[in-house]
């Protein structure tokens, strides 16, 4: 297929039907002027740990594309094979410097790879992960905010 300027055009994406669960909601409407939405659909069973996800992905799908980010012009891409040792190094190294609940892992960093990598170590190790806007430390001139989060959370590493 050509565009109207004269170069190729890609090929349509292809799309599967997603199954949506049904729109059932029950709205509360408080004295105190809040409302509250809540689903009424109950939910399906579901794995709630996200390494043990991962994990499943890996061995249903260890040539496909978990993450990718464009690099300047290029893709950067990392499948799912690719990506568990990376993330089983992080999360070893997680453990070895002590994070914990006490100690989590803050991470000051605009979202990507890495970002996506070091969250899913924080998962595999156990070690609760407080992802922080960069607005906190780009757009402020005494980053008492930011100073503010550091004090609530003492994290034990801060991935910038």
């Amino acid at each position: 297929m050509r565009s109207r300027r004269g170069g190729d055009m890609p090929a349509p994406a292809r799309r599967r039907p997603i199954a949506y669960a049904p729109p059932r909601v029950a709205c509360e409407r408080g004295s105190d002027g809040v409302i509250r939405l809540r689903s009424t659909e109950p939910l399906r069973p579901y794995d709630p740990s996200l390494a043990r996800l991962f994990r499943a992905a890996v061995e249903h799908n260890s040539a496909g594309i978990f993450l990718a980010e464009r690099d300047g012009g290029t893709w950067r891409k990392l499948t799912y094979e690719a990506a568990r040792p990376l993330v089983d190094a992080l999360a070893a190294g997680l453990i070895e410097r002590a994070l914990s609940a006490e100690r989590p892992l803050m991470i000051l960093s605009a979202n990507g790879i890495d970002h996506a990598l070091l969250t899913l170590a924080g998962h595999t190790a156990g070690v609760p992960v407080a992802p922080i806007s960069v607005a906190y430390s780009l757009q402020s001139q005494d980053h008492a905010k930011l100073k503010h989060i550091a004090a609530l959370l003492t994290p034990g590493l801060i991935y910038v």
